[in-house]
Order: structure tokens, then sequence, then C-alpha cells
């Protein structure tokens, strides 16, 4: 599962399921907020300046060419989510510079798109709009979520899952990461094993250690050249 991946930088009569569902509009009390990463205030900055919002989406698909339980896969998706708090932050306007923080965990909807009546006739096109439509459409940076799946059905044995992301939480190295984790995650659901541990170092582990470096002069003489 999941061992084929296509790597992307940023009509026929498909079926398809909902949207994917908006988490709470604010922040609840007591939430953690810390600043950017300077990488992500640039991001962050960029998105409030320009109107080609597709900049910095990341799009990653994985081809499934084996049998393939959606409920299986939507509740590893579940857990994926609750694994990694990067996928469940959210970005904030303050007095001063830009925070984030995490959202409580959140159900992804699986986006299920069945053309499997039309891939004799022009599967290829329709998924090339599909792909197309997944690596423009926007994300609020404000209320997220960051990251977005669809699944599409080319007949029962192959499925095409698209992920989407934004920079602002991911990289090119990192989204290959997360689909291994995914894998993972069904291969245990799928066999009734327990779930590997998840990893231990977070991205606020990173932003943190930079704010530090940058506060302790470190930088100062990069920064006067």
């Amino acid at each position: 599962l999941l061992a084929k991946y296509r790597d992307t930088e940023s009509t026929a009569s498909p079926q398809e399921t909902g949207p994917m569902p908006t988490p709470p509009a604010h922040v609840p009390a007591g939430s953690d907020h810390w600043r950017l990463s300077s990488g992500q205030e640039r991001m962050w900055l960029i998105d409030k300046l320009v109107d080609v919002k597709e900049l910095y989406h990341l799009y990653i698909e994985a081809e499934i060419d084996d049998e393939l339980s959606v409920s299986i896969l939507q509740a590893s998706l579940l857990a994926l989510i609750g694994r990694h708090d990067v996928l469940r932050l959210r970005f904030q306007e303050t007095d001063g510079p830009p925070v984030q923080a995490i959202c409580p965990a959140w159900l992804p909807n699986l986006s299920l798109v069945d053309i499997s009546a039309s891939v004799a006739s022009g599967g290829e096109a329709l998924l090339a709009r599909y792909r197309a439509q997944e690596m423009t459409s926007p994300f609020n940076l404000e209320t997220g979520p960051h990251i977005r799946f669809k699944l599409m059905k080319l007949d029962d044995r192959r499925h095409v899952l698209m992920v989407t992301q934004h920079h602002i939480i991911s990289d090119g190295w990192s989204i290959a990461l997360m689909l291994k984790d995914l894998a993972d995650i069904y291969h245990a659901f799928s066999t009734a094993q327990e779930l590997p541990p998840p990893a231990a170092a977070a991205y606020r582990d990173f932003t943190d250690s930079e704010r530090a470096q940058l506060a302790s002069g470190k930088f100062d003489e990069h920064r006067r050249y």
C-alpha cells in the first residue's frame, strides 16, 4: 500500500463525498501559542500580500494497486492527524508577530471520487483535472486545516490518494515521511497490530531552537553583512 509516489510542485460524472470539515473558528482557551519560525513567517507574509495562494502548495499522490478498505484508511488518517501536531496548526495575527497554536484533533473527511465508469474513455484527463484542482484550491492559514485528502477510485483494486499540504506545515521531505507513517498505520490497523511509535521530534522543537539562536546574537554578524 502507498508504495508508489508521484511528486509535483506546486466532463464525466464522478461521485464525490462531502468537503473537508473546518476546525472551530477560535483556538480554545488555554491553548498554547508560540512564534512562527523565520521560514513560516515569510510564507505567512507572502500569503497576506499575494492573491496567488497556491505558490506554497505541496502535492503528492500515492498509487494504490491492491485491495483497499476506505474505512480503515479513514481511521488511519484520523490516527495520523492525532499523532502529528504540525498537521493541526493554525496561524493567527496578534498585536505583535503572528503566532501558531495546536488545534484539537479533527476528523479528516476522506473525499472519495469514483471515476471507474470514465477510466476507459478519458480517465487520465479526469485525473489531471482533479489533480489541478487539488493543487490550486487555497488554504486559509487562520482557520485551517492545511492538509486535505482525496481518494480517486479507478476500479475496485486501483485508487489514487491525492494529498495536498501548505508548505507552512510541511516540506517535500516530511510529506514523504508522513505517507510512510500513514502506510504503517494502515498496515497496523489492517492486521490488528499495535501502532508504531510516532516520531519523537516535533516542529516546535525546531522553532524554539531557531528563536533561541536568533535571540542569542549568534547571527548578528550575518544580519549586518
